[in-house]
């Protein structure tokens, strides 16, 4: 059964309802009661003036010229609870001027920039500046984590804000230019606009969708679950709450993430690339969703959960407004083919997978990674070794990936702890966790924040005639064109057998001086394992600059010669590639190319097949939107003036540890919260000693000083 546009019309469908019956309350600012439009009861995270979305109310105000990275605030310091409270700095959040904030949310950047939440606020104390959240954040909170207040009626003091008192029914809205109509206004009505619902047993099959324009819903343009063999073609999808495109009824299983889910999955799950936890619905198999345009979505662009599914020839951009932690495109399954897909300008990654036997191929994937850190413009992730080593066989071959870019702070990747960079912290394709048993071949990868290839902890991966040009200038430890991390073979049960990585037969290419060719860390158990990797009939080419690699921060070798001379890359050569036009990338090979000597096999002809293709299945042609503005990242680097400790211990419950202070005891003595003797509040600390302690200096503690020198 096919459900279409008639050839040559527009047929919209609409999952937001025009918000009519403003009033004038103040100036610019304008009242509708909700009971009026139908939507009394019903919450909503969106609202749209003119078919643009707008600003939910929030402190600081959004800032236009860096609209993902500015307008922040910075966590003072983290609370007792490690993932559920901290502290604002002085004077930062007006919560005595605004009044009513029951309905504040915060919407957060935790831990180290690789996850991303929007929890509402449980409990502010002025008096501390103390703010706890209604849910966990994902990881933990960090000092410096940026983040900002929303959904405070107090706040909504600039053009294009708005707020709903749900206690009173009332939308107030700012809207820009100060004026509006009955018709400007729309507000999401529905939670998807399309559900095909079936189950295993009872499988939707042969359903067709075809050029329809979806827009205005609060969660997903189009879900399928339980579907079999149906297909979804030729749509525009835009200004949705949640996933694009969602075969598998993909969910996110943390209440503290994205857009408010209202409807869960049946299998629960950790997928993504912040380590969350996931809910999936009735997976599909054999679907194919080819050839749509999908953009402005609070989450994935397309989910593909199951077996056999495709997504081809689509168009995906400015995806992950409400859950930064999503891709262009999702795959959980097996056998799952991604292909010629146009992906640019996403928060994330541009396409993530789990599971054995998918490939990824033919797709341009480029200005990824734009808003968090910490992961590729195509990521593997699996960190169970025991799944790792059973999900083999999954390929990445012909895809083209340039400008990741990555924003982020966090010591451990050498940038200071308090400020933020960018490029930071992000690769071409990482295989992360115990990822094992990948196909990477023929890829093209360009302009990486940090390295064009990180293998984490996986083996028996072959990395085989691709193209790396790394030109950046380093900008984070680890600086090289590729990068692997500690690996999983410290197995004396011997339960794993992988072989060793092979790189072969690729061109890596790449200026900066202090670059490196291959860094392993040195995390966990650095000593290099001859298992890790083998290098050999690759074309390396430094713009001249000496060779350098680098093993477990051990073994350092200062040029080329040492390099081969201790059995790596033997038959490799150093030498220009010959390259037809690099500064345009075009990355073809002329025919002289000294690659061809190394056994690198001519993929000039499937350069020109990477990405989106004219096809009576696609909603556009030529694409549109394929040069977007985007901001110049806020990056700065700031140290703290010193400050007195001062704790007064009112965070902390009795019987606890102080919060910030590392307690050394040895059993019997304590240092813990009291509510007796305090000279002020409630608390105060309680040292407690012991007879036949074996130091004289127990117990004690201490404060870290975070300052830089």
């Amino acid at each position: 059964m096919t459900f279409c546009a008639q050839p040559g019309e527009r047929v919209e469908l609409l999952g937001a309802r025009p918000v009519r019956g403003w009033r004038r309350e103040a100036e610019g600012l304008y009242v509708a009661e909700l009971s009026e439009q139908g939507l009394d009861g019903f919450r909503f995270h969106q609202l749209f003036f003119r078919g643009e979305r707008q600003t939910l109310a929030r402190h600081p105000n959004l800032d236009p010229a860096h609209p993902h990275t500015g307008g922040m605030l910075y966590v003072d310091a983290p609370g007792f609870l490690e993932r559920g409270d901290f502290l604002y700095d002085k004077g930062e959040i007006p919560f005595e001027a605004w009044g009513d904030w029951s309905q504040a949310e915060v919407n957060i950047w935790p831990y180290n920039c690789w996850d991303h939440n929007i929890i509402p606020i449980a409990d502010v104390d002025p008096a501390i500046r103390h703010i706890r959240l209604r849910y966990p954040v994902a990881g933990r909170l960090n000092e410096g984590n940026r983040y900002f207040v929303q959904n405070v009626l107090g706040a909504l003091d600039a053009p294009g804000e708005w707020y709903v008192d749900y206690a009173t029914g009332k939308l107030t809205f700012r809207p820009p230019g100060g004026t509006l109509t009955d018709d400007d206004v729309m507000a999401p009505a529905i939670e998807n606009l399309i559900e095909v619902s079936g189950t295993p047993e009872a499988p939707v099959r042969y359903l067709n969708l075809r050029g329809f324009q979806l827009a205005g819903a609060e969660q997903d343009g189009i879900v399928l679950e339980g579907a079999e063999k149906c297909e979804i073609t030729g749509n525009g999808v835009s200004n949705i709450g949640g996933v694009g495109v969602n075969a598998g009824y993909l969910r996110n299983a943390s209440k503290g993430i994205g857009n408010r889910w209202t409807r869960g999955g049946r299998i629960r799950t950790r997928i993504h690339s912040g380590d969350r936890a996931l809910l999936s619905g009735h997976p599909c198999a054999d679907c194919r969703i080819a050839g749509n345009d999908v953009h402005s979505t609070g989450g994935d662009g397309i989910t593909l959960i199951g077996t056999g599914n495709v997504a081809e020839n689509n168009h995906l951009y400015r995806v992950g407004l409400y859950d930064m932690v999503c891709a262009g495109v999702t795959v959980y399954g097996s056998d799952n083919l991604v292909s010629h897909n146009e992906i640019h300008d996403v928060p994330r990654d541009g396409i993530f997978i789990n599971g054995a036997r998918n490939i990824a191929e033919y797709n341009c994937v480029r200005h990824s990674m734009l808003y968090t850190a910490d992961n590729s413009g195509i990521a593997l992730r699996q960190h169970d070794v025991t799944r790792a080593v059973q999900d083999r066989g999954n390929v990445l071959r012909f895809n083209k990936i340039l400008d990741t870019i990555g924003y982020g702070s966090y010591p451990h990747c050498g940038h200071p702890p308090q400020g933020f960079g960018s490029p930071f912290c992000a690769w071409g394709i990482y295989l992360d966790g115990s990822i094992c048993g990948v196909t990477v071949y023929g890829n093209i990868i360009a302009r990486s924040a940090a390295n064009s290839l990180f293998i984490q902890f996986g083996g028996g991966n072959v990395v085989e005639n691709n193209i790396f040009v790394e030109t950046r200038e380093p900008v984070i430890s680890y600086d090289s064109v590729l990068f692997f991390g500690y690996f999983m073979y410290a197995d004396p049960q011997g339960r794993f057998d992988e072989p060793p990585n092979e790189i072969k037969h690729n061109i890596l290419y790449y200026t900066g001086k202090d670059k490196q060719l291959y860094i392993s860390s040195t995390w966990g158990k650095p000593d290099w394992n001859p298992r890790q990797a083998v290098f050999d009939e690759n074309l390396i080419w430094h713009d001249g600059l000496p060779v350098r690699a680098e093993l477990d921060g051990k073994r350092k070798y200062a040029s080329f010669e040492e390099w081969q001379a201790a059995g790596h890359d033997r038959r490799s050569l150093v030498a220009d590639p010959g390259f037809v036009d690099l500064a345009h990338d075009d990355f073809r090979l002329k025919p002289d190319s000294p690659a061809y000597q190394v056994g690198f096999r001519d993929i000039n002809d499937e350069i020109g097949k990477i990405g989106a293709y004219a096809s009576a299945e696609r909603a556009t042609w030529p694409l549109q939107n394929l040069i977007l503005t985007r901001e110049d990242p806020v990056a700065f680097t700031y140290a703290k003036p010193p400050k007195p400790i001062v704790d007064g211990f009112e965070l902390v419950p009795a019987g606890a540890p102080p919060a910030r202070a590392q307690v050394q005891t040895e059993g019997a003595d304590s240092i813990r919260i009291a509510t007796d003797a305090a000279r002020t509040g409630l608390h105060s600390l309680c040292f407690t000693d012991a007879p036949g302690l074996q130091h004289n200096y127990s117990p004690h503690l201490t404060y870290g000083l975070r300052y830089p020198d």
